[in-house]
């Protein structure tokens, strides 16, 4: 990435600005969050055994205060030297690495068309009418599905809105 980069922890979207032009990007920490949550799935193991860590090349400048784990290529590789304790056995380390390989697709134009036409969807559906997008809602912390729901309490009492089907593990809603 170029230019200045402005965002927080908990911003969705984060902006780029060069010179007169902005840009919003997601936040790179919410995405990580969906893959740390897939690879913990796929390889049941347990999330302490993960960590996440940003890191981003180019000529950029970020003119906000950074998370610890959000880095240019110099810090992160000593953000990743840091962690020294060991979580995982060498036979578990094992199994995983031959389970992602064994998962893996092999990199081509085609999967890469394939992963474009994915993220695009996912893109229009968040651009849809909330009406139109309410059966087919994800969540964009943990990606589980969003089911209506109603406030109880709160500033929102009696209003309708998107909560995460992983309550209580994860908070994320959407107002309709």
């Amino acid at each position: 990435m170029k230019g200045w980069i402005f965002g927080s922890a908990n911003q969705k979207m984060w902006t780029q600005k060069i010179f007169k032009h902005s840009s919003k990007f997601q936040n790179p920490l919410h995405q990580n969050y969906k893959h740390l949550k897939t690879l913990e799935s796929y390889l049941n193991i347990n999330s302490h055994a993960l960590f996440s860590v940003i890191i981003f090349i180019g000529d950029s400048t970020f003119k906000t205060k950074l998370p610890e784990n959000v880095r240019f290529v110099r810090g992160g590789i000593e953000y990743i030297k840091s962690k020294t304790e060991r979580v995982l056995s060498a036979n578990t380390k094992n199994d995983i690495v031959n389970t992602i390989e064994s998962g893996k697709l092999k990199p081509s134009f085609k999967t890469n068309r394939q992963h474009v036409s994915h993220v695009k969807t996912i893109i229009e559906q968040k651009q849809a009418p909330k009406k139109e997008r309410s059966e087919t809602q994800i969540c964009s912390r943990c990606g589980e599905k969003m089911v209506l729901r109603k406030a109880k309490k709160g500033t929102n009492i009696g209003n309708t809105f998107f909560g995460c089907s992983a309550f209580p593990k994860c908070r994320n809603s959407v107002e309709i």
